[in-house]
């Protein structure tokens, strides 16, 4: 989570929060209300749809510059070597759609180097307790990560009838034991994933809000 893009490590079992320079107070009551490791953190989201609140992309960058963007099945965006741009938008110089490459290659690095598509996904939230008109970024480039916050998000729209903005929801970083390669290998390792889900109180009130929506109106003739 940051105020800021920054390269997240890998695997943290806590949420890296960094905070701009501007934003000291707002840091402060953070680390206040949660300290300095947090596995846990309440959050809204700022807008009803998923595509406002959360974008994953397969992104490729050269010295901190993003040479390509690509949704998995065609390219939407991509520089050369030079700079100049090559597809924009999803359209291509002639005019017709890039597919994503089969070699997942998106160019090359000032070394000649072949340089790859990675998965990132971001994640826009507020933090009521800041009580600011601001949002957060939740970064990420872990394929896993990007799975379960994709379903989970789709699983509490449904729940809440499309409308996500406001629904109080808890950000967490649960450990869970994934396939992951080594040399010519998989093993099974345990990695502490996001995860994102509605908080239970407002689970319990909007299961009873259906129940109570659902059950048949009986009318009694005198």
């Amino acid at each position: 989570v940051n105020g800021r893009e920054v390269e997240i490590p890998k695997d943290l079992w806590y949420f890296r929060v960094i905070f701009a320079d501007s934003a000291k107070e707002a840091e402060e009551v953070f680390r206040r209300l949660y300290g300095p490791e947090p596995t846990k953190i309440r959050i809204m989201l700022p807008f009803d749809e998923i595509d406002r609140c959360w974008e994953a992309w397969l992104e490729a960058y050269t010295a901190g510059r993003m040479i390509a963007r690509s949704d998995g099945e065609r390219v939407m965006y991509q520089v050369n070597d030079e700079g100049e741009i090559l597809v924009l938008n999803g359209t291509g110089r002639n005019g017709v759609t890039v597919p994503h490459p089969i070699d997942n290659i998106a160019g090359h690095d000032y070394k000649g180097a072949a340089v790859e598509f990675e998965p990132v996904g971001r994640l826009r939230v507020i933090l009521p307790e800041l009580q600011r008109a601001a949002y957060l970024l939740v970064n990420t480039t872990s394929k896993h990560d990007i799975i379960n916050i994709t379903s989970q998000l789709q699983a509490i729209s449904a729940l809440a009838d499309g409308k996500l903005r406001g629904v109080p929801l808890i950000l967490a970083r649960t450990p869970k034991e994934i396939s992951t390669p080594s040399g010519k290998k998989r093993v099974r390792r345990v990695k502490h994933l996001l995860s994102i889900e509605a908080d239970p109180a407002w689970v319990q009130a909007k299961l009873s809000q259906m129940r109570r929506l659902s059950m048949p109106e009986i009318t009694v003739n005198g």
